[in-house]
């Protein structure tokens, strides 16, 4: 049990904010749905909190969420406004550089409360250090550039690299380059997935089936090169997968290191979507192989190059039995950690969980409380003495609020997702909880 309070505040969506604004991009098309769940997740960081703990986040902790979050055992405080500069959240919104600008106290925060305590975030970023040194907050993370540079492509690439892993990448750092390793790479039949240095879950990755397309990517980016921007991208051949898999870790300042958890990840095309956790059969085939051994090396190694703190390890089991131990790293926390942080509440309960997200969609005015009131009408609303239900842990990520909405003119509708928790005794029991809750989303959405 943890002697020290914690102030935690975070960015999910840290690897933009790392990002070299002189790189070359990949074609996307805006989201503005997506960066507004985005710039909202930091609500789910509340897993990591015990009491006297402070949570701060962009947008105000929902009241009736806070509530029942509360009565789980949950006790921290909480602003109680939003932190957001821009109340239209139209574009990224940072939560560290809001709080440095911030002044004034913080409703929702006793006088004082921040004061000694120990910073915990989901990655650090360009403000964070700065804003606890104003604050008087203890501060124990390495140097940001020593975080940029070990959460790069490039630096996963050269590790699998000095450890003989060979899954076929290239790495690109010029247009001829990158015409040159993806052409070469698609006559030997396999599509390719293009990588930005710092994308994430779905963003900054592409998949590249014939040259026809790669032309056009390659046409695309030559414009930006020609303007001076940098080339550095990754080429990856498309490999057929049994699972993907993540390793969470935490590295000391001392370099002493533990692993912490193995999950299953799900993807939905590039994009995650759940956790849950092993089958004792591939867990016992994962510690019976070297994969183990492997993150340990690649532990030792962050710590050389001036890295402490959280460590996620991306995995992959393909379908002849072989692991590729590591596919990226990320210096950071992971959604793999905040499932791990629910095992550890569940835990005094003997109850398991599966972590996901559904999307949801409500007309303007709908509530968190309505939600709730929903799902213990349906005998789904998760409580310990229940045994087994959903628990949800997100509120502003559903955009319920009017400036979050999709604007359809005088029909306000939001487009937003659910973050939740599927907990039961038993994996069975999890699946079929699933499937009632997807059937009650679908049937809610049918009927708007």
């Amino acid at each position: 049990m943890r002697q020290e309070a914690f102030v935690v505040a975070g960015n999910f969506d840290a690897e933009t904010l790392w990002r070299d604004e002189e790189l070359c991009q990949l074609p996307f098309i805006p989201d503005k749905a997506s960066i507004l769940i985005t710039s909202a997740l930091d609500e789910l960081l509340f897993l990591l909190c015990k009491q006297g703990d402070v949570l701060l986040t962009n947008k105000a902790f929902d009241e009736s969420l806070l509530n029942y979050v509360h009565q789980l055992g949950f006790s921290f405080y909480c602003n109680r406004e939003d932190l957001a500069k821009d109340s239209n959240s139209r574009g990224q919104s940072d939560v560290l550089k809001n709080l440095l600008e911030y002044t004034g106290e913080i409703k929702g925060v006793p006088h004082e409360g921040l004061l000694d305590k120990t910073f915990q975030t989901f990655a650090v970023t360009k403000h964070s250090k700065a804003w606890c040194k104003k604050e008087g907050i203890n501060y124990n993370y390495p140097e940001l550039p020593v975080i940029k540079t070990v959460n790069s492509k490039r630096y996963s690439y050269e590790l699998r690299k000095s450890f003989d892993i060979d899954i076929g990448s290239r790495l690109a750092e010029s247009t001829e380059e990158l015409i040159a390793f993806g052409t070469a790479m698609l006559k030997e039949g396999n599509p390719v997935i293009l990588k930005d240095m710092f994308g994430v879950s779905g963003k900054g990755n592409l998949l590249v089936n014939g040259e026809g397309i790669l032309n056009r990517l390659v046409k695309y980016i030559k414009k930006q090169e020609e303007k001076g921007m940098k080339v550095e991208f990754l080429l990856e051949p498309f490999l057929q997968k049994e699972i993907d898999f993540t390793c969470i870790a935490f590295i000391e300042q001392d370099g002493t290191f533990r692993v912490l958890d193995i999950q299953y990840m799900q993807a939905s095309g590039f994009a995650y979507s759940g956790t849950c956790e092993l089958t004792k059969e591939l867990k016992e085939k994962i510690f019976a192989s070297n994969y183990i051994p492997i993150v340990e090396r690649a532990c030792k190694e962050l710590y050389k190059a001036g890295y402490h703190g959280d460590v996620c390890i991306d995995s992959m089991l393909l379908p002849g039995g072989e692991f590729v131990p590591i596919v990226e790293i990320n210096a950071r926390k992971s959604m793999t950690y905040m499932k791990y942080c629910l095992d550890a509440y569940l835990r005094q309960f003997h109850q398991r969980a599966k972590f996901t997200y559904a999307p949801f969609h409500a007309p303007y005015g709908y509530t968190v409380e309505n939600l709730l009131i929903m799902l213990e009408g349906e005998k789904l609303l998760y409580k310990p003495e229940n045994g087994a239900g959903i628990m949800p842990l997100s509120a502003n990520t559903l955009c319920l609020k009017k400036e979050m909405a999709e604007d359809k003119g005088k029909n306000l509708k939001s487009k937003g997702r659910l973050y939740y928790g599927i907990i039961g005794e038993t994996m069975a029991e999890i699946e079929g909880i699933s499937s009632k809750v997807n059937l009650l989303l679908a049937k809610y959405a049918n009927n708007l």
